[in-house]
């Protein structure tokens, strides 16, 4: 137990410091169950052995730590629990990591192309969620992203995509691409901003072409 212990120690240590997060409990959840069972195993001893004064100050810090623990898992699924319009789209509620899907929700048509580098695209509306990025897409994209932004800008066109949601942190860190939308503008054409705020890190663009070289190979199902 000890060596198990001291395992998951060092491996939350080294992700916390490579990493610089702690925030992907989940990638890392059997290593704090496995830091739960020596501490379990210690406070059963004081509970046992120890003197009045320790029983009564542990069992008070179990029930402090449990009550802690449901109110906060209470307080996270009421407030990421959403219900869905009549559209079937899941309601924002105003939250940073949504708000910026909310404006192309509102100005999108039926069926056109929204390049989703973002982790929340199922707050678009059903039918831009169907036509959002996809695995093949993001690949092609990413790879364009480090060498050439006009070539990366003639893909988006020619893959139809006519919206653009951009997350920082997602974009650079996780989905590893080279490039952010600044300025606003490109040789093909701009960027018109629906939505932007304060810190820079969700953003939903418009986009415009001028004379692009290709036409759309990519047009998204419509329903009829």
């Amino acid at each position: 137990m000890k060596q198990l212990a001291l395992a998951s120690v060092v491996t939350l240590s080294l992700w916390v410091f490579l990493f610089f997060t702690i925030l992907e409990i989940r990638y890392v959840l059997f290593l704090w169950v496995l830091l739960y069972i020596p501490l379990a195993e210690i406070l059963a001893i004081l509970i046992e052995d120890g003197n009045k004064l320790i029983k009564v100050n542990v069992s008070v810090l179990i029930v402090m730590g449990l009550s802690f623990m449901l109110f906060r898992s209470a307080n996270i699924s009421f407030s990421a629990y959403s219900f869905v319009d009549d559209t079937g789209t899941p309601r924002c509620h105003d939250a940073l990591y949504c708000e910026y899907l909310v404006a192309i929700n509102n100005q999108a048509d039926r069926g056109d192309r929204v390049l989703t580098l973002g982790a929340y695209r199922y707050y678009l509306r059903p039918d831009l969620f169907t036509c959002s990025t996809n695995n093949e897409e993001y690949l092609i994209l990413q790879e364009l992203s480090h060498k050439n932004m006009d070539d990366f800008w003639v893909e988006v066109y020619r893959l139809g995509f006519k919206y653009f949601a951009f997350e920082m942190d997602y974009t650079v860190r996780h989905l590893q691409f080279g490039m952010i939308p600044a300025p606003i503008t490109h040789r093909l054409g701009k960027l018109k901003p629906l939505y932007e705020d304060e810190s820079g890190e969700f953003m939903a663009y418009e986009i415009f072409y001028e004379n692009p070289p290709v036409l759309p190979a990519n047009i998204c199902w419509r329903e009829p």
